[in-house]
This record gives structure tokens, C-alpha cells and sequence, in this order.
């Protein structure tokens, strides 16, 4: 009996790959895992993707996606506090939903920012991926030096949250969700003079 050929949908491809990565990790990801969890061949998959890359990258797109509903919602529901706080409300809005997303999805966090998911930062649909708070900061109307000013405080910030996070979730230093708070707030009151000068 000949085997039936079965269309997938490529969104089904994604989710399969994106539970893979998430609960065995990207080491474990491969065509022939995906197939096996699709009950497919490899060469299906292939039919849809050019390679694995390919489908990496789409498996990040839908790791950001997820993690940039989380702070635009945290967003909506803050914005007084927004209003009234400006950047380092943001800031601390992003520290805890990027934190949130980690633990979740250890394993998705872990290729959207080390240096796999880095090696997509030049493609055109990931690159505004990365660096959100620099990218917002661009977006902000200030003099030219105050916003080159802001955009690398932006930067530092964001840099502390990835390291903090990774640190956490490879246990070199696994401190309480507090503790990670208490390293934000003195973070963004250093990186933006929150202080007696203002």
C-alpha cells in the first residue's frame, strides 16, 4: 500500500520544533527528531524549510513574538505608572517579563540569546528582534546627543538583564526573583542617575 502523502501546515512544523527545543533543548533538535515528533519523513520537512537553520530562525520569531506580547500586555496594564516613570518603569517591565520568559522556556531563551540565536542578527526579520530598549530609545525625540546618551544606557541595561538571566538559568549564581529586582533597581538608579540630581 502506498503511503499516503500528508500536507503540513509550516505553522505545525514550528510548534513541534519550538516544544522540541523547549523540553530537550537545541542540542537534541534535528530533522529527524522533528519528523519523528510530526510522524512524518525528513524530507517532508524539507519540503517546506531549505535546511534546520531556516527553521531555527522561524522557532526564534515565535520565541520573540511570545516574549514581546508578555511586555507590551505588562505595558498596557502599567501605563500610569509608565506615564509617570518613563524608561526605568520600562525598563523594569522588561527585567520581569524577559526574566518570566526565561524560566518558562529556558531552553528557547538560551538560542534567542547566545551566540546561535546571534548569528541571525543581521537578517532582516530578526535583527529588530534584539535590542529593544536601544531601538527604543532611537525612537524617542531628543537632542542627537542626549538620544546617543540614552541609547547606550539602554544598552547597558538591557546587557545586565540577559547576563543576570543567563546566570541564573545555567545556576552560576541562582539567586530569588528579589534578589534579581533588587540588581535592576540599582542598576537603572547608577545607569540613569536616579538620584538627589535627578
Amino acid at each position: 500500500m502506498p503511503r499516503k502523502k500528508v500536507i503540513f501546515e509550516k505553522q505545525k512544523i514550528i510548534d513541534a520544533s519550538f516544544h522540541i527545543i523547549k523540553s530537550e533543548g537545541n542540542e537534541a533538535f534535528s530533522a529527524r527528531r522533528l519528523a519523528t515528533e510530526l510522524n512524518i519523513s525528513s524530507m517532508t520537512v524539507y519540503n517546506y524549510y531549505k535546511n534546520i537553520d531556516e527553521i531555527k530562525k522561524e522557532v526564534i520569531i515565535k520565541g520573540f513574538s511570545i516574549l514581546y506580547k508578555m511586555i507590551f500586555r505588562d505595558m498596557e496594564n502599567k501605563k500610569e505608572k509608565l506615564d509617570e516613570d518613563g524608561i526605568c518603569c520600562l525598563c523594569r517591565i522588561m527585567a520581569l517579563n524577559m526574566m518570566s520568559f526565561a524560566l518558562e522556556n529556558k531552553e528557547i531563551y538560551i538560542l534567542m540569546f547566545t551566540e546561535y540565536g546571534y548569528k541571525f542578527r543581521n537578517d532582516h526579520e530578526i535583527r529588530l528582534f534584539y535590542n529593544f530598549l536601544p531601538q527604543l530609545a532611537n525612537r524617542i525625540k531628543l537632542a542627537q546627543s542626549e538620544a546617543q546618551d540614552l541609547k547606550k544606557r539602554c544598552y547597558i541595561i538591557e546587557s545586565i538583564i540577559q547576563r543576570l538571566i543567563m546566570e541564573k538559568l545555567n545556576k552560576l549564581y541562582d539567586y530569588s526573583l528579589e534578589e534579581y529586582n533588587d540588581y535592576i533597581d540599582f542598576s537603572l538608579k547608577h545607569i540613569f542617575r536616579i538620584d538627589s540630581e535627578g
